[in-house]
């Protein structure tokens, strides 16, 4: 309020020339429009935070991702860039769920016949005595329990991968636990030896000019079987 917006062309160009240089955060970005100096040159002046450039991708991601593809599209076509030497590897990222919320199958199912009780009882309450609270304090208990339920439902859809994945690296089926919180999180070996939540990210990469033409999410705690969907990726 009482600012003018920043122009889109400035937030695009940010963050297409973030992209060839490899750059993929916004408190990243942020940084470099203060201390580097190409980036200050596409500002113009015009200061620029981290929420603006995150909110502006994340706002408009297909938008987003269609065109930065173009444009690296445009630069290989025009021989700025070359894809005859492309690099893979993944990098683990930590989830935002916690470790404590990972449960078994037992567990999971008492959760949710809990959370499906609660939900019950909240809206037998806003139908026995509409005046007892607000309306939207009762909507919003009504949100939160009904929101509750579902992330216990999720975990409990992705329990069968993560069952079937226990019993290919040899372990027991019963062990397997999924999270409450973020279901398609897994635990992951990370890069300190320690075990947490987290995601594999796969980044490509030309070898000549270090510009990421190819980025894929996945849940699999190895980077076994992750080339072929990145080369189809690539040569789309």
């Amino acid at each position: 309020a009482g600012r003018a917006a920043i122009d889109p062309r400035i937030l695009f160009a940010l963050w297409l020339y973030a992209t060839l240089e490899g750059v993929g955060s916004g408190r990243e970005l942020a940084r470099l429009t203060r201390e580097h100096d190409a980036y200050r040159w596409i500002c113009g002046g015009v200061s620029v935070n981290y929420h603006a450039l995150n909110d502006f991708r994340s706002g408009n991601e297909a938008l987003m991702d269609e065109v930065l593809t173009a444009n690296v599209a445009a630069l290989a076509a025009a021989g700025a860039i070359s894809l005859e030497c492309v690099a893979q590897d993944g990098m683990r990222v930590r989830a935002d769920a916690g470790a404590a919320s990972f449960r078994r199958q037992a567990s999971l199912q008492q959760h949710l016949a809990e959370a499906g009780e609660l939900v019950r009882q909240t809206k037998q309450r806003a139908k026995d005595d509409p005046g007892a609270s607000s309306r939207r304090a009762q909507a919003a208990q009504q949100r939160a329990a009904q929101e509750r339920e579902a992330r216990i439902q999720a975990a409990l859809e992705q329990l069968p991968q993560v069952q079937a994945a226990k019993l290919r690296n040899g372990d027991k089926a019963e062990d397997a636990r999924a999270s409450t919180s973020d279901a398609d999180a897994r635990v992951m070996k990370m890069g300190d030896g320690g075990f947490r939540p987290a995601y594999n990210v796969q980044l490509a990469t030309t070898c000549k000019d270090q510009v990421i033409v190819g980025v894929a999410v996945s849940n699999a705690g190895s980077d076994m079987g992750q080339m072929a969907p990145m080369v189809e990726q690539v040569s789309a």
